[in-house]
């Protein structure tokens, strides 16, 4: 049985572009601090996807020894290509997180990105980890918690389109991921788990004193970003319209302006965005 169900955003061409384009925006800010990889060490990207963060990560930390696996052929495919165009060798396989086609101990480090959110059994996909992983070995996993997502201003519509994908995501996966994380690690068998909690937070430029309730801190930024983050929540949040319109009580047009006054949003000096994620990294304890 497969720990993954189907994949809410969709293997399209489309939805593949957008994952590579997901790691360069989230690189710098969230990918790659403070990774404690080495060159002649080996990671493993489960939930590789297009390869778009194993690209990001081959980049900065020149000598790894890369390793990814995805349950879709279609994604491994991609991300083959991906990696090749960046000059990149890597060894990419089709896997199910439950099922690692690799030895015990044998791993020096592991990376998920917003992978636990797509699985009904994370805990076993983390247990899974925990035993290809070397002695000491790290994981790496990034999650956020789509409850705390604000566009303001707020619409009736807009925060409709939040409700019904939060209900649409949570058929398949976990709308609230990232405080789980910890706990999901410990009892998969993790020890001296390091969790920090990043805000992201986004206004336009009417909003750049703390008399707007955002903090005006390194993660705040100005009207330009903003209309780039809600182009980005938008597009992860666009290929579940066809699900939202199977909800009850679910309204196709209000749902369409609940996406302009989000784009309209992101475009407006007044305009915020918030979210909240969530960066866990653990060992795998040592032989003693």
């Amino acid at each position: 049985m497969s720990n993954t169900q189907e994949y809410i955003h969709g293997y399209t061409p489309l939805e593949q572009q957008r994952l590579i384009e997901q790691a360069k925006y989230w690189s710098e800010g969230l990918i790659l601090p403070d990774l404690p990889y080495q060159s002649g060490e080996t990671l493993l990207d489960i939930g590789c996807g297009a390869g778009a963060v194993l690209g990001e990560v081959g980049l900065a930390h020149a000598g790894l020894n890369l390793l990814g696996v995805d349950f879709s052929s279609e994604q491994i495919d991609v991300a083959k290509e991906h990696l090749k165009g960046l000059g990149l060798n890597a060894d990419l396989q089709v896997a199910d997180a439950l099922a690692l086609p690799f030895e015990d101990n044998s791993i020096d480090h592991v990376y998920m990105m917003w992978f636990l959110e797509h699985l009904n059994q994370p805990v076993a996909a983390l247990r899974e980890a925990l035993r290809v992983l070397k002695p000491g070995g790290t994981i790496t996993a990034n999650e956020t918690d789509y409850s705390t997502l604000i566009f303001a201003p707020e619409t009736v519509n807009s925060r409709q389109l939040m409700t019904a994908f939060c209900e649409v995501f949570d058929q398949t996966g976990h709308t609230v991921t990232g405080p789980k994380v910890e706990a999901w690690m410990a009892e998969a068998g993790f020890s001296r788990t390091q969790v920090k909690k990043i805000e992201w937070h986004f206004g336009g430029l009417n909003n750049l004193d703390n008399s707007s309730g955002i903090s005006a801190d390194n993660s705040f930024q100005v009207c330009e970003d903003l209309n780039r983050h809600a182009e980005y929540m938008l597009g992860f949040i666009e290929p579940s319209l066809k699900d939202m319109g199977t909800l009850d009580g679910i309204n196709e047009a209000d749902i369409a302006q609940g996406i302009a006054d989000v784009r309209k949003a992101g475009g407006m000096a007044e305009g915020k965005i918030g979210l909240s994620v969530w960066r866990n990294r653990a060992f795998k304890k040592l032989v003693t």
